[in-house]
């Protein structure tokens, strides 16, 4: 008796460890299709920034140095060259108390909050 409810034990632990592996495998799934769509949505930005510099750059005096230089400056205007535009400090229109522009709203008004970049 005692070898059957060791076996109904072993094949009960058994059943809860392939049901886990497949809930892994889903999550591993769903994560690398996610990967594939931020991929792909990447790629189509760079190709329009590459295509509206060309634009620019071609109808304009504008250089790739000047496109550079821009690129540095607005890297650097949170403190650190990091290649992201940060987060910055902003007052909220309404209530005038500080809050973080990656914030939609305001954490004490619920205000929505301008931002101080177009691409935020």
């Amino acid at each position: 008796m005692n070898g059957l409810i060791w076996d109904a034990y072993q094949q009960n632990r058994i059943a809860k460890a392939e049901a886990a592996s497949e809930r892994a495998r889903d999550k591993v799934e769903s994560v690398r299709s996610e990967i594939n769509t931020l991929n792909r949505r990447l790629n189509s930005l760079t190709l329009c920034c590459q295509a509206l510099w060309e634009l620019l750059r071609d109808n304009t005096s504008l250089t790739d140095e000047d496109l550079r230089a821009k690129i540095r400056e607005v890297d650097a205007r949170d403190g650190q060259l990091d290649q992201q535009i940060g987060a910055q400090q902003t007052a909220c229109p309404t209530c005038g108390r500080q809050a973080n522009t990656r914030r939609k709203t305001c954490v004490f008004c619920g205000a929505e909050l301008n931002k101080p970049h177009i691409f935020e």
